[in-house]
């Protein structure tokens, strides 16, 4: 306990991300207390539908603007932009392809948006609008959702309640402090723009198949066993993803690191950092997490205590670490293509293994596709970090 206070105080930043992360965390098991399993079910599915186009909107500008932007303030301006322009494709595409609510599109824009102001904070190292955003889109999600769902519930009201909490963030931060606009800042650079672009294609491409590799299990699971079951491996993945909170903490210390090494041995000494501590601290989150399933499973009544899938699905969860290391790591080397030809192969074989085994498996499906991914990231790792002379030196 008193090494994770030290490093707490250490890392305001990380420790900003932690509070917001735990709010969040906090929110849908709350609900899947007082909703039905199918209803939460579907609830699962809309939210996963959120943070997948959310992701893709963004167009891989956030890691560019958390990059670029401490040392050149109008990477932020053609950044926003483009996750903005490519928001509002994707967005309106996955509306009218899907039959979606267009409401989800107008919560994918400012979703983007806040993410690309958090970036920015975090990259000038703004730590007093870093925490305005950050807190502040996880406690007013946290509070409409809750007010929201207690009125009715439904699948319409919890969109609305989405939709609402994002955009009370970005009137706050009107209000706090806008971004100081000048004619500078919009005189067009096609070259900046293009080189921007570049950057994120290759990192839009590998989110994509990222949550696929992440989220893409829910759907295959929806459609195979039910939206119950589905709400029971999301209710027990809540627990499992208590590890964010470990990831996001140091990663607010650590990616930065990472990505302004001045040379390969200090890059590679921040990566190795960033596993060993992450890896250590989920010892202690494992204990923590089953504690609040055991408590809540035993007092809440809708689901069952499953000790073994827990813990499975936990591990599964905590070496994730070297995905995102060796993301991280390539980022900083410019291997881009490498994240992109990674990361599909990856994607492809986690869905292949989860699609032809859930039937046989169940939910144990996805823990052992898990494993299979994590165990290959882990070599990567091994043989392109570790070593002294690695698989990617120059």
């Amino acid at each position: 306990m008193e090494i994770i206070i030290r490093k707490l105080r250490a890392n305001n930043f990380g420790f900003v991300e932690i509070i917001s992360r735990m709010i969040n965390w906090g929110c849908l098991p709350i609900v899947a207390l007082f909703a039905e399993p199918e209803i939460f079910g579907q609830i699962v599915l809309v939210y996963s539908s959120i943070i997948i186009v959310t992701t893709l909107g963004g167009f891989g500008q956030q890691r560019a603007i958390l990059m670029y932007a401490h040392c050149d303030h109008t990477a932020f301006f053609y950044a926003n932009i483009l996750s903005i322009i490519a928001a509002i494709i994707i967005g309106l595409s996955t509306v009218l392809l899907f039959d979606l609510s267009p409401i989800i599109m107008l919560i994918v824009l400012l979703n983007v948006q806040i993410n690309n102001l958090v970036s920015n904070a975090r990259s000038t190292n703004d730590f007093f609008i870093f925490s305005v955003l950050r807190v502040g889109i996880t406690l007013s999600r946290f509070v409409l959702v809750m007010v929201f769902l207690s009125i009715k519930l439904s699948i319409t009201v919890y969109l609305y309640a989405e939709f609402f909490s994002a955009l009370l963030v970005i009137v706050i931060w009107f209000i706090v402090k806008p971004l100081p606009l000048n004619r500078a800042s919009f005189k067009t650079d096609f070259n900046k723009i293009f080189s921007l672009f570049s950057f994120g294609l290759p990192l839009f491409l590998q989110s994509g198949v990222a949550q696929i590799t992440q989220l893409g299990d829910r759907f295959i699971v929806s459609s195979n066993l039910g939206e119950s079951v589905l709400a029971s491996y999301f209710f027990i993945s809540i627990f499992c993803s208590s590890v964010a909170f470990i990831f996001s903490f140091n990663a607010q210390k650590y990616e930065v690191r990472i990505y302004r090494a001045t040379d390969m041995i200090e890059a590679k000494k921040n990566t190795t950092e960033f596993c060993v501590t992450s890896l250590k601290l989920t010892v202690i989150f494992y204990f923590i997490s089953l504690s609040f399933y055991f408590f809540i499973t035993y007092f809440g009544g809708k689901y069952e205590f499953d000790f073994l899938l827990m813990t499975s699905l936990f591990i599964n969860s905590s070496l994730f670490v070297f995905s995102i290391a060796m993301n991280y790591y390539f980022s900083y080397l410019g291997k881009n293509k490498y994240i992109i030809l990674l990361s599909s192969g990856t994607a492809i074989l986690f869905i292949a293994i989860v699609y032809f085994l859930i039937s046989k498996l169940g939910l144990y499906s996805i823990a052992i596709a898990g494993f299979t991914i994590s165990l290959i990231y882990f070599l990567l790792y091994l043989f392109s970090v570790i070593r002294l002379k690695g698989l990617f030196d120059a």
